[in-house]
């Protein structure tokens, strides 16, 4: 059952674990395991009478309580001043020699319980024929659901126990497992191990950690550790049984102690010194998780501790995913678009400000936070018209978040609000995802835009258009109202207007393309609206966009262009050709000089904004 776990590719789930519950399993085992030897360290049956001689029923077993604490203390200290030879050795035959010189010393044979005589060798005893037996017998097939319940459950914990071990010697050696393989392998080594009297056995994250505290670093650890398990068998059963129980114990109590988890140490120094209280909180609550689950690994066993781990984990997860979606609100007073538009239009933009909410989502949108994102929207619908949902640093949606945006939009339409989805490149996986699922109306009414600054620019368009304000571009703007114009009187702008050709463009139409070559010169844009973008095929990126009467472009001659200009709507332009401004500066000299000072300020603001535009660029990828 076990090698079906691994085969069936279940082993990958260990990875999921986080490392709070790891931590707090490892050192549950090894509470478990130094809670287990106390008995033998203060040589009694069991706990009850360790309780006994804690409450002075009984009289304290001194030489135990001393032989422990003297083997103890030498594996603790040779661990650090010696480090050939591994500690729990030195603390075993340390230990073992002062038992026996006390022996000596007192004159008594049996000062403290010794382990005794051990089985000799290892018997291998062939069961197939009976496990065929038993498997035909009448009780086998009237208890058979029980059988493989039980079957199931020593599985699921053989496993865990292995994979966590494993996960364990990845955070030693800084390696990648195939959990997967692991399961598999030991699954069929436990079937052949049964067929011959074993019993199933898995990794144990505290032996795993011993092993490496002194000294394994490879495979053959694993070997060595068989060898002399044999060895011992065939060989040592004589010095063996006369080690004291309570030396064994002091040796394992201090190994399993090293062998614990040193990220909780960490946590615990780290426990009223944290610099903020957000930093603060973390550590205490990463430690509470650590020692809740470790206290369930003794009390409860591993299956609860692991369950209840995993759950109060995810249960912190949401909450912090609740506090962390929403990274940030903004308006047009704070963030526009990256549009020229005329100072009239700019100004009703910051007067309406509050019309138009940007929120920008941090992390997943899913099933665990979409209703603080629901609040929010909700909120800023209070004054907002427009909501733009920016996806930028929002890596995936799931079927609750995708279900919440069709709800939102649907109770927005019927109010006369509309939300706006951006940063979804067509033909991304989280685009293709949405339409999948069922919102498709949003991105069919052009409402689902490739980056923030489209869907800003859009949320404006429409916001100028309520206002009355959006023919503006449609009127046509006389040059003299371009600010490059401004140092020219009306006579010097007469005799530039004569020397212009004019163009008309539909829209969607390119009036520049990137790679080709043509005269170049100064194009004014006296009606509509042009974007000059880059598209790499990949994605679309929108530099800026020019209205009617702001700014004007500029064309170098005969140099391939690096950028397409694109018309957003029906425009006209006036071009300047470049040898029609070189015979004006020949002409008019003064005019020339006056018009590339006004374009070196134009090309100035332009450069500014175009550096933070590379900035942004630069932080996204």
């Amino acid at each position: 059952m076990q090698a079906l776990l691994g085969l069936f590719r279940m082993g990958s789930f260990v990875k999921f674990v986080p490392y709070p519950v790891l931590a707090g399993i490892i050192n549950g085992f090894a509470l478990q395991i130094m809670i287990g030897q106390i008995p033998n360290g203060l040589g009694v049956q069991n706990l009850n009478q360790v309780w006994q001689e804690i409450t002075g029923k009984i009289p304290v077993h001194g030489w135990s309580l001393g032989l422990m604490l003297l083997s103890a203390l030498l594996v603790a200290f040779s661990s650090k001043l010696i480090k050939k030879i591994p500690s729990a050795l030195i603390g075993l035959v340390g230990g073992t020699l002062a038992y026996i010189a006390a022996t000596k010393f007192t004159g008594i044979s049996n000062l403290v319980p010794v382990v005794g005589q051990l089985p000799s060798g290892i018997h291998f005893v062939p069961q197939l024929s009976n496990a065929l037996d038993v498997m035909q017998s009448y009780s086998f097939q009237h208890h058979l659901f029980a059988i493989f319940a039980t079957a199931a459950t020593l599985a699921l914990v053989s496993s865990i126990q292995s994979l966590l071990s494993i996960s364990n010697a990845d955070e030693l050696f800084s390696t990648r497992h195939n959990s997967n393989k692991e399961l598999l392998v030991q699954g069929c080594a436990n079937g052949v191990s049964a067929l011959f009297g074993g019993t199933p056995s898995g990794g144990s994250p505290n032996l795993t950690r011993a092993v490496y505290n002194n000294g394994g670093r490879t495979r053959f650890a694993n070997v060595m550790m068989g060898v002399a398990l044999v060895g011992m068998s065939y060989g040592l059963n004589d010095l063996i049984a006369t080690i004291p129980l309570s030396v064994m114990a002091g040796v394992v109590i201090a190994t399993t102690a090293s062998s614990m988890d040193s990220w909780t140490q960490q946590l615990l120094r780290k426990v009223g010194i944290s610099s903020t209280i957000s930093n603060q909180t973390d550590v205490l609550s990463n430690l509470a998780i650590v020692v809740f689950v470790t206290f369930l690994v003794v009390f409860e066993g591993v299956l609860a501790a692991l369950g209840v781990g995993m759950a109060i984990t995810l249960l912190i997860f949401l909450h912090n995913a609740n506090k962390t979606v929403i990274r940030r609100v903004v308006h047009p007073d704070q963030m526009r678009s990256r549009t020229d538009r005329s100072m009239e239009a700019v100004n009703a933009l910051l007067k309406e400000s509050q019309r138009i909410a940007y929120i920008d989502l941090h992390g997943p949108l899913f099933f665990g936070n979409v209703e603080t994102v629901f609040q929010k929207i909700e909120k800023e619908m209070l004054t907002a018209d427009w909501i733009i949902l920016s996806f930028k640093h929002c890596g995936m949606i799931d079927t609750t978040g995708a279900m919440t945006l069709k709800r939102l939009d649907k109770s927005m339409s019927k109010t006369g609000k509309k939300l706006l989805l951006s940063h979804l490149p067509f033909g991304g996986q989280r685009r293709k995802y949405l339409r999948n699922i069922g919102i498709g109306e949003i991105e069919n009414s052009g409402r689902v835009f490739e980056d923030n600054d489209s869907a800003l620019a859009f949320a404006e368009d429409e916001l100028l258009h309520t206002l009355g304000l959006s023919t503006l571009e449609q009127i046509e703007k006389p040059l003299s109202e371009f600010d490059i114009m401004a140092d020219l009187s009306p006579e010097q702008i007469a005799d530039l207007n004569q020397r212009m050709e004019r163009f008309s463009f539909s829209a969607h139409q390119f009036i520049l393309r990137k790679d080709c070559c043509d005269e170049g010169g100064l194009y004014f844009i006296t009606r509509g609206r042009v974007s000059v973008i880059i598209d790499d095929h990949a994605q679309m990126i929108r530099l800026a966009s020019y209205s009617a009467g702001v700014g004007a472009l500029f064309s170098k001659q005969l140099n391939p262009h690096v950028c397409d200009v694109y018309a957003d709507t029906e425009i006209t332009l006036l071009k300047l050709s470049c040898s029609a401004f070189d015979k004006l500066c020949q002409e008019s000299p003064v005019v020339g000089l006056k018009l590339l000072k006004r374009m070196n300020i134009d090309l100035s603001s332009r450069l500014n904004r175009m550096t933070h535009l590379a900035l942004e660029l630069e932080l996204e990828a």
